[in-house]
């Protein structure tokens, strides 16, 4: 009868322990499925940005008393420009 009650007990713990490893898997594969989320929306918050940036750096920009280049194509940076008063 002992013997009976042990295994017993000992059977539902093992189903205990299988039940717990089952709701961990899942909790885990939803965590991993909620962070590929975040990196693809990720990805494309930078996508987004880089043909910003792209699309800025080909624009001339001028200045607006002289009318001389400030950003050009082939510069890709903004120069310093002196004006005498």
């Amino acid at each position: 009868m002992v013997l009976l009650t042990l295994h017993q007990e000992a059977s539902e713990a093992v189903m205990g322990m299988a039940t717990a490893t089952r709701e961990v898997a899942t909790a885990t594969l939803v965590l991993t499925r909620i962070l590929l989320h975040v990196a693809a929306v990720a990805i494309h918050i930078m996508a987004e940005v880089t043909a910003t940036v792209e699309s800025l750096m080909a624009t001339e920009i001028e200045d607006t008393t002289t009318g001389a280049p400030l950003l050009t194509k082939e510069t890709s940076h903004i120069e310093t420009v002196r004006t005498d008063t």
